[in-house]
Formats: C-alpha cells, sequence, structure tokens
C-alpha cells in the first residue's frame, strides 16, 4: 500500500507541480503531537494527509481526506481575504451550470434553465427548473444552498444553522411550481426534487406541513447522489418516478422501513430485489400482516451502484503521447455484453472537445493510443486507423 501512495519529488516536476504548492498539506511533526486531542472532522492530519518521509519521499497517509484538505483550504484562504461572498457566489453558479449544462438529469434530461430565486432578505439561495416529463407528470428539480456561516463549527462533520428564511423561500417555490402545473391541461400529479448543493457538511431543512396536495410529492437528494442517479446507464425519468410511487406506496399501507442512507441506496436496494422495494420473500399469505413489518435495508447498498457509475464512465488524468495531462472515460458502457463494459478502452475527453478523436487502450505494462487518419480513396473518402 505505501508503494501505492507515494511519490518523489521527481514525480511532483513531472507533473508540473511545485514542492512549495504541497506545503499546506504536509503534516509536520509537532502536528503529531497535538494529534491526540483534535476532533474528527477538523484534525490536523485531515487538513494536512500528505507525510514526508525522511529520505525525502512523500507518503500520502489519508487518502480518504484529500477533497477533505482541499476544500478547508480554499474555505480558510477565502475567509483570510474577505472573499467568502464571492466563493460562496461562484459555488452557486457552478451548481447550476453544471446540472444545466454538464449534467443529464435522470439519465435524459439535459439543457435545463435553472433560474435563481432569493429569500426574504434579498439574498440568492437557490434555483429551480420545472420540467414535464410526460403531458400529465411534470418534475420540479429545485437546488438549495449552503452558505458558510459558522463553517468552523464542526466543517465537513458540521451541519448548517436553521434558517427559517431559506425554508419559506423554498415552500414558495414548491407553491408556485405546483400552481402553475395544477393549471396545464392534461396534468395529473408533480413531484419537487430538493437537492441540498453545498460544500461537505450537511444541509439541514425543514418543511412544516404536507404537499399542497396528494398528487404533488415531495423528495430530497444530495448533490451527488442526484448526480450519480443522472449518471446510471439505464435511468430514464420514468425509473426514477415509479421508485418515488413505490416508496410513497409502501408507506401507505403501513409498512416501516429504515432507510438513513437515502434515495440512492434504496434504488440500490429495489435494483437488487428485481426492482421491488419490499422483497416478494418478504410477504406471507396474510396480506392484512403487511402493516405490521418493519424492515430494515441494507445500508451501504449505495456503494454498489456508485462503483458501477464510477467505473463504467472511469474519468482519470494520463499523459498523453506528447506528455501532457488530459482527461479520458471509458468508451464502452453501454455494452450489452457486461465483460465488455468495464475494458481498459478510452478516448480523450479534452482532445473531443477540440474536434480531434484520440483513443487510449490502457494495459498494466504499457499503453497503445491511436487516432483516425483521413485517406482519401479515388471515389470516395473514409478513414482508418
Amino acid at each position: 500500500m505505501a508503494i501505492q501512495v507515494s511519490f518523489s519529488l521527481d514525480d511532483l516536476t513531472q507533473l508540473g507541480v511545485s514542492e512549495k504548492d504541497l506545503k499546506p498539506f504536509i503534516f509536520e511533526n509537532p502536528d503529531l503531537i497535538s494529534l491526540t486531542n483534535e476532533a474528527f472532522g477538523s484534525s490536523s492530519l485531515e487538513r494536512k494527509p500528505i507525510y514526508r518521509a525522511q529520505n525525502g519521499t512523500y507518503i500520502l497517509a489519508l487518502p480518504t481526506a484529500i477533497s477533505v484538505a482541499i476544500r478547508l483550504f480554499v474555505i480558510e484562504q477565502a475567509n483570510r481575504f474577505g472573499l467568502l461572498d464571492r466563493l460562496q457566489h461562484a459555488m452557486q453558479v457552478r451548481y447550476a451550470r453544471f446540472f444545466s449544462e454538464d449534467s443529464r438529469l435522470l439519465g435524459k434530461i439535459s439543457n435545463v434553465p435553472f433560474s435563481p430565486f432569493r429569500d426574504s432578505n434579498g439574498s440568492i439561495v437557490g434555483a429551480d427548473a420545472l420540467v414535464g416529463i410526460d403531458k400529465h407528470r411534470y418534475v420540479h428539480f429545485l437546488l438549495f444552498f449552503d452558505d458558510f456561516c459558522d463553517y468552523q463549527n464542526g466543517l465537513v462533520n458540521g451541519a448548517s444553522t436553521s434558517n427559517s428564511d431559506l425554508e419559506s423561500a423554498i415552500a414558495e417555490r414548491i407553491k408556485k411550481a405546483y400552481g402553475y402545473s395544477s393549471k396545464i391541461d392534461g396534468f395529473k400529479s408533480g413531484l419537487s426534487v430538493l437537492v441540498g448543493c453545498g460544500w461537505g457538511r450537511s444541509v439541514m431543512i425543514s418543511l412544516e406541513g404536507e404537499s399542497e396536495s396528494r398528487n404533488w410529492l415531495l423528495e430530497s437528494v444530495p448533490a451527488p447522489d442526484l448526480d450519480t442517479f443522472n449518471r446510471i446507464t439505464s435511468m430514464n425519468p420514468f425509473t426514477f418516478w415509479r421508485l418515488i410511487e413505490a416508496k410513497h406506496r409502501v408507506l401507505d399501507v403501513g409498512v416501516h422501513t429504515q432507510n438513513v442512507n437515502g434515495l440512492l441506496n434504496l434504488y440500490s436496494w429495489a435494483k437488487d430485489n428485481d426492482f421491488n422495494i419490499i422483497p416478494h420473500s418478504a410477504f406471507d399469505e396474510d396480506v392484512c400482516k403487511l402493516s405490521s413489518i418493519f424492515m430494515m435495508i441494507t445500508q451501504n447498498a449505495l456503494l454498489d451502484v456508485r462503483w458501477e457509475v464510477q467505473n463504467e464512465d472511469d474519468i482519470h488524468k494520463v499523459l498523453n503521447p506528447s506528455g501532457e495531462v488530459i482527461s479520458v472515460r471509458r468508451l464502452n458502457t453501454s455494452s450489452y455484453f457486461k465483460e465488455d463494459r468495464f475494458k481498459p478502452i478510452y478516448g480523450s475527453v479534452d482532445n473531443l472537445e477540440n474536434g480531434q478523436l484520440l483513443g487510449l487502450i490502457e494495459g498494466n505494462q504499457c499503453s497503445w493510443w491511436c487516432t483516425p487518419l483521413q485517406a482519401l480513396l479515388p471515389k470516395c473518402g473514409t478513414f482508418c486507423l
């Protein structure tokens, strides 16, 4: 393991990284002394996950803290220079742009124009969009943003403070979405998907009362889980809708399920049970006893779907034949044959954006790069490798 997570100064130089750039993330000996008295989530090791050995080798002592360390460094530097407001605005814009332009919502819906909305104080606290998935059903995507107030309190292990202005603004947007949709001819039902968009800590909201109508449901999902839903190859709005309906039907008949890891975990659980939230094996002949069922579903089921999504895309950085760092992603994610889905065949994302095709077959010992060459034949044009 030490070989896999260690690197030298020469490795940094090859990647164009200066040694001084890593200084804020180097775990020093004095940090070791204070580590025993520090709380999990804000410890020196989580802020500085890289250890420099006596021979000059850098060891990634806590790989899981890389993202946490970078986020805390950016937040604290922005706070130091009085730029937290700008950082917050940039985060909001990036979230809205990502789900609008860079992602296919529920696997199929693209180029959705999100509109920002404000609270009673005039501050932008979210963005939403209303999409009709057919003539009768509408999905209301509502992004709500965390801020950096009291970020020192618990850091990524903390939770945002209660914000009644945010909650009121969200309730108002849901009411407007329902009011608009319900007046459209053919309307039957709708769904508001509340998407928490933050920087790592829990974003807490509380919406009092029920949804506007029995034909307008509410569901919440954190932004990273929505991104995972969007990238599931078999996902579409109707599959998502059926999942929500099934969840509410289970509740309506009085079956209680314990699922603390959210909607993505429920989806993965249902997928492993032929898309049934309650496996058929849980039923007996006496349906009347159904209301007495208390069922705890697998709490780490979401790991399977996350692994599948990450490995199907497998977006990562490599050095191209010219020694430049580029992004590549797997090509054959939609293959009918399961054994072909995870073959190490990639395409360059950076080259594709520039109108070029560059492929990579990645091996353990060596890699092969390929690009089409245009060859003009007597009566037609063709491409060959």
